[in-house]
């Protein structure tokens, strides 16, 4: 393998960049890459290391809250103050009624909200447009700097059928 000095400037020479080109053309496979695989005894195949996988990116907003308070709004640790039911409601209908309820709840300085979408069992799990919708609305540009994070709710506060949502408290001046 060849070695690069440091450079300052930040175009390539013409050598490296058709060394480059032909790197890519190269095959590559893991007995190639030697670092990857750990060798055991002598006369026995080398093992490859564990691969260690990342967590799902949840696809609810986490506008800067830890993961500590992530968990106590998930457990229903932090007590939501209002409730409001979107029973009967069409989408277009719920982003208006949460924009509206979750900006009266901050000027009310309500710190944690919860919010009944209602669940359709489907074969696949809980579904339902609603439940599907809400963390799109939270993310909408209106509350994204409202809400702080948005969770299921445990079973005992409406478990699939509801949400928790964590509001900003506004600074006082």
């Amino acid at each position: 393998m060849t070695r690069f000095k440091r450079r300052t400037s930040s175009i390539a020479t013409p050598e490296e960049i058709a060394e480059f080109e032909a790197s890519l053309k190269r095959p590559h496979s893991q007995a190639a890459r030697g670092s990857l695989l750990v060798p055991a005894a002598p006369g026995t195949p080398p093992v490859r290391p564990t691969v260690i996988k990342r967590a799902a990116v949840s696809k609810r907003p986490h506008n800067g809250i830890d993961r500590s308070t992530r968990q106590k709004l998930r457990r229903g640790r932090i007590a939501p103050t209002r409730t409001l039911d979107l029973h009967g409601f069409r989408v277009s209908e719920a982003w208006v009624a949460v924009r509206e309820f979750v900006l009266d709840a901050q000027a009310g300085g309500h710190r944690c909200v919860r919010v009944v979408t209602g669940r359709k069992l489907g074969e696949a799990g809980p579904t339902g447009a609603l439940r599907e919708a809400l963390p799109e609305i939270v993310r909408s540009p209106a509350l994204r700097g409202v809400v702080l994070g948005c969770e299921p709710a445990p079973t005992r506060h409406g478990g699939d059928g509801a949400f928790h949502l964590l509001i900003r408290i506004r600074p006082t001046r």
